[in-house]
């Protein structure tokens, strides 16, 4: 029995470490509006409470293991607790706060004018992707470009396949740092050429951030990467465009061989007429000086 305690104690210990090492993140979910038609699709919809913390935490976990590859404490944001209110406020689908314990507002007027072309659930479920790589992220303690920071955040639901059908296709975009779907385009460009190239470039910008941090990485300043980029999908683009161009000039080939064909069919239906019509005439003629005979005979011999 005495050994029970200790069993007990090193149980909890154990349940506290995450499957990245000792930092165990406690998340809370407040319901701060339960009356609030956004908050009443967040319970009946969502799953609420319950569902959400859970789905947090996995969340949690994903980034870690797949975005950041953060894989120890000490490379981890020493957060303890996380916390999302739905609250009714306007002004934007959510909002991630906070110092050293993170705050996640998600509008409860959003969540109750949702239209979009996927479900409430599946929505909410992408978005939190991208306010939760906000709570994990690091940003240059306030340098790194909001673009950026955004970008990185919007990689996250492009990975986890959780991105809308409006989200940009690959090589779109101005400029590298567009922010959003823009640069979350640019950063998996980046991705391939180097392997994990999001997470070396956020551990790069723990403290603080420069963009010579593209070149430390991939060999190439971020103006070059850019262009090689847009060069790679703007002739991916005239490809796309000229095989159907192609397809289109085989299929005028064969229509125009075709053509030709029953052009010549139709040339030697009509020789056949002509003959035919010459020979009737011919027919015709000969018919007629027959006749003219005959009609001369009989009035010679009428005469006699």
């Amino acid at each position: 029995m005495a050994s029970l305690p200790f069993f007990l104690c090193a149980l909890l210990t154990f349940s506290s470490i995450s499957f990245h090492g000792i930092s165990a993140v406690n998340f809370e979910v407040i319901n701060l509006n339960p009356q609030h038609a956004g908050a009443i699709k967040f319970e009946k919809i969502i799953g609420g409470v319950p569902f959400t913390k859970k789905l947090m935490a996995q969340i949690n976990q994903y980034i870690w293991s797949n975005i950041l590859k953060q894989n120890t404490a000490a490379d981890q944001k020493p957060h303890t607790t996380v916390t999302l209110f739905i609250k009714d406020f306007i002004g934007g689908e959510a909002i991630t706060w906070g110092d050293n314990y993170k705050y996640i507002n998600v509008s409860a007027v959003y969540l109750r004018d949702y239209n979009g072309p996927m479900e409430l659930k599946w929505e909410f479920i992408s978005l939190l992707h991208h306010e939760m790589t906000h709570v994990f992220q690091w940003n240059g303690e306030g340098k790194t470009p909001i673009p950026l920071v955004e970008g990185i955040a919007d990689y996250t639901i492009l990975k986890a396949n959780y991105f809308p059908p409006g989200f940009m296709k690959p090589g779109a975009g101005d400029k590298w740092d567009q922010g959003y779907d823009y640069t979350a385009r640019f950063l998996e460009y980046c991705d391939g050429l180097v392997p994990d190239f999001v997470a070396k470039l956020n551990k790069m910008m723990r403290k603080t951030y420069d963009v010579s941090f593209f070149k430390n990485i991939t060999g190439k300043p971020v103006e070059k990467l850019w262009a090689d980029y847009k060069a790679k999908y703007a002739k991916k683009a005239v490809e796309e465009i000229q095989g159907p161009i192609e397809k289109s000039n085989l299929v005028i080939k064969e229509l125009v061989k075709e053509n030709d064909e029953e052009k010549e069919r139709l040339n030697g239906v009509i020789a056949g007429l002509l003959a035919k019509k010459e020979k009737d005439k011919v027919d015709k003629d000969v018919m007629l000086n027959r006749m003219s005979q005959i009609e001369a005979m009989l009035t010679a011999m009428v005469q006699r």
